[in-house]
């Protein structure tokens, strides 16, 4: 059987977002054997919401301070992570599909992505090769998070298109 990855790597692999099957298939491991390793590494599943946030938090060193200069809290900011939730599934109530669909547009409307500055915020940034088709500017250099998160960052298929 082959072996797991190194704790720090796993533990930097669970909080980006990857499964106990997603890890069990790419190191040849049976999945019950990383989900033991995981819980014996006190690394817990946590409801989606908890997932996006630190998958948000940790590719961009999101700003969060109990003072006025926070950014985890800016629209755009949870209009992101509310769009990744329901890629992934989660039911959103009424506000914050609307919040998801006024990001869409507004992101389709001006052939933009999110981007984030530590100093100044999330910002709407014109799109780029790179970029592909994420709703968020990868940063350079970040590991990407599991094929999973990937697949919610990234936009629907333009009307017509499947």
């Amino acid at each position: 059987m082959a072996k797991l990855p190194s704790d720090a790597e796993l533990r930097k692999m669970f909080h980006l977002g990857w499964t106990d099957d997603a890890l069990a298939a790419r190191y040849g491991a049976r999945k019950q054997a990383a989900n033991r390793r995981r819980i014996r590494m006190g690394l817990y599943q946590k409801p989606t919401a908890t997932r996006v946030t630190e998958m948000v938090n940790e590719a961009w060193d999101v700003k969060t301070t109990s003072g006025g200069d926070s950014h985890h809290a800016q629209r755009p900011m949870q209009a992101l992570k509310y769009f990744i939730r329901q890629q992934l599934g989660d039911q959103l109530s009424p506000p914050q599909e609307r919040r998801v669909k006024n990001l869409l547009d507004r992101l389709a409307r001006e052939g933009a992505v999110l981007d984030y500055n530590r100093e100044t915020g999330i910002a709407f940034a014109p799109r780029t090769p790179a970029d592909g088709r994420r709703v968020m500017r990868w940063p350079e250099g970040k590991d990407l998070p599991s094929q999973e998160l990937q697949a919610a960052m990234e936009l629907p298929p333009p009307v017509g298109e499947n």
